[in-house]
């Protein structure tokens, strides 16, 4: 099993979570219509501004609570068979978060470039 196969699976693991992936859709969807409804709101231009911070920590705790999981149940020990090192494994739960980060992005700024 490679990295990136592991990162693949990692990220459809992620993504199977109906709950999980609606928060992880609505934070930058709701904050890029505030701005765009609010444009001259300072606070909303701040949290606009704060965005990628609050993305990326969101991503990072789902990505943490994910790999505690996994080494709660063994899954992690399961891989530890597998020809992966540690940091395969570490690194494949980044891509995936990295992943995720990024689709926050495009749709927060897909959102701010139709408005503005």
């Amino acid at each position: 099993m490679t990295v990136m196969a592991l990162t693949v699976f990692t990220l459809k693991r992620l993504l199977r979570h109906r709950a999980q992936l609606m928060v992880l859709l609505v934070v930058p969807v709701l904050i890029a219509t505030l701005r765009s409804t609010f444009s001259y709101s300072p606070f909303f231009l701040g949290l606009a501004w704060s965005c990628p911070a609050i993305c990326a920590l969101l991503v990072w705790g789902v990505v943490h609570l994910h790999r505690s999981i996994d080494d709660a149940s063994g899954f992690t020990n399961g891989l530890q068979t597998t020809p992966l090192s540690d940091a395969g494994i570490t690194i494949s739960y980044a891509l995936a978060g990295g992943a995720i980060f990024a689709m926050q992005i495009v749709m927060f700024a897909v959102i701010l470039s139709a408005k503005f």
